[in-house]
């Protein structure tokens, strides 16, 4: 299995993708059969259906927290790309989701 060109991964990240396929092998999953369906499908999915198909692969190398606040969070800053065919994102369309998170985070607090 590929983990990615030199020219775009340091020798860290591949370790880590190597990690990440090995513990979905000990998992019972074929990291290589899971990239080819997440590519096939990625045109007829939704945002959901795709975040939901990320979180299934990658969830076993998360800690237990992580794998239960991220997809929350996510889903609650995306709810109006959700029902999105995924090659119907573009940009203006995640601009308009990231927008009020940077603009809240940028905030200062009041008291």
């Amino acid at each position: 299995m590929g983990l990615g060109s030199t020219r775009l991964f340091t020798l860290t990240e591949a370790k880590r993708r190597a990690v990440d396929a090995l513990r979905m092998v000990a998992d019972g999953v074929d990291p290589i059969e899971a990239r080819r369906t997440l590519r096939r499908t990625a045109k007829t999915m939704t945002f959901e259906e795709a975040l939901d198909a990320y979180v299934g692969v990658h969830k076993s190398t998360w800690s237990k927290k992580h794998a239960e606040n991220w997809p929350a969070q996510v889903k609650r800053h995306c709810g109006a790309i959700a029902k999105l065919a995924v090659d119907r994102i573009d940009t203006q369309r995640v601009l308009s989701v990231l927008k009020p998170i940077w603009f809240d985070l940028s905030e200062p607090e009041r008291e």
